[in-house]
């Protein structure tokens, strides 16, 4: 049995899963923004995107791509935009500026969406406040420009209307997340780890494991890549390994093997009865670590089948210290399995025989 994490790990590596011991790049994980755009090329064209910070350097994330791709038509227009460089768009062509509005109106629309309450499982427990405060401080006119637009589009602003300045404070929106949550800071909106098991990143790294086939770039690979390399906030895969799936993409180890899982071994062994055993060296007592083994190393290929352990394989001899006669037991069935995988004993159906097979058997 696996001792749980709260026990055995936390003392070293909670800091790290919450981001304390980070000390480049943000905390948290970057899902909502305004992305920055290139304001003067957009006004140039004409093109009605209403109000819009002028000041903002953010990115569109993968989390708000998968987001707007509600549709086929939206998954089309994210594809078109991915190709160019928001904030400079003197080299992009009327139908490029055009889609860079559409989706101007699509992040608008999916703000209204979250901040109306018709979010979706994906969001986990976004507060409500954080968007409004966002809301209020980077568009406050979104609400209104919306219900204008849907009403007449026709008669929507031709010229943008530079969103309102934000107001400074003091305290930094990660500092007040220190453990963890959401938080907005400059023009995007972050969720940072708030504990071992964080649900919001176990969800998108299942709900994405599958699509993160090698060699892909799909937005939900995209996502996959970012929460589990290195260093990433949450710091997962520093303790889970992922395997690859043939044909399933990827998944993440959250529960540590079992006796269980572990089929076709001729040998059985039950930690628990050999504790007494233990001298002041602890589990070093019996196991003597290998540090030369490239056990790192084994787990870049994300396949179970390349494991290569930490410690040197355990020798008879070791157990013979004690499994001698007259100390302990030392018959072959203590320790090894006769059979493997199971034994299934295939039930036999009986057949009666007829009242004209028993006359027959008689003869005349």
């Amino acid at each position: 049995m696996v001792r749980p994490f709260q026990e055995t790990c936390a003392g070293c590596h909670q800091g790290g899963i919450l981001g304390k011991e980070r000390i480049a790049g943000s905390k948290g994980i970057p899902f909502l923004t305004l992305p920055g755009i290139d304001l003067i090329t957009i006004n140039k064209h004409n093109a009605r995107i209403g109000e819009w910070p002028e000041l903002s350097e953010a990115e569109l994330t993968p989390f708000m791509k998968v987001l707007l791709s509600r549709t086929p038509e939206s998954a089309e227009l994210v594809k078109t935009v991915e190709e160019l460089d928001l904030q400079d768009l003197t080299q992009a062509t009327d139908e490029e500026v055009a889609a860079v509005a559409n989706l101007v109106w699509e992040i608008k629309s999916l703000f209204v969406a979250v901040v109306s309450g018709t979010n979706s499982d994906v969001l986990a427990d976004f507060p409500l406040d954080v968007v409004l405060a966002a809301q209020k401080q980077w568009l406050p006119n979104l609400l209104n420009e919306m219900a204008s637009r849907a009403e007449a589009e026709a008669d929507a602003p031709a010229k943008l209307t530079p969103a309102s300045a934000p107001v400074q404070s003091g305290v930094t929106g990660e500092s007040w997340a220190e453990y963890g949550g959401w938080y907005r800071q400059d023009h995007t909106i972050y969720y940072r780890p708030t504990e071992h098991k964080d649900p919001f990143i176990r969800m998108w790294l299942d709900l994405t494991g599958p699509y993160a086939h090698d060699g892909s770039s799909t937005h939900a690979a995209q996502i996959f890549a970012h929460l589990t390399k290195p260093g990433a906030p949450g710091d997962c895969v520093k303790c889970h390994s992922i395997d690859k799936v043939e044909g399933k993409g990827h998944k993440v180890n959250w529960s540590p093997a079992s006796p269980e899982t572990k089929t076709g071994r001729f040998t059985t062994f039950t930690h628990e009865p050999h504790f007494g055993a233990m001298s002041d060296k602890s589990c070093l007592t019996c196991h003597e670590l290998q540090r030369s083994a490239p056990y790192r190393d084994s787990f870049k290929e994300n396949n179970p089948m390349t494991f290569v352990s930490g410690f040197s394989s355990m020798k008879k001899d070791l157990c013979q210290t004690c499994h001698t006669q007259g100390v302990a037991r030392q018959d072959c069935m203590l320790c090894h399995k006769y059979h493997i995988n199971g034994i299934v004993t295939p039930m036999l159906e009986t057949k009666l025989p007829t009242q004209s097979q028993i006359a027959e058997s008689k003869g005349p």
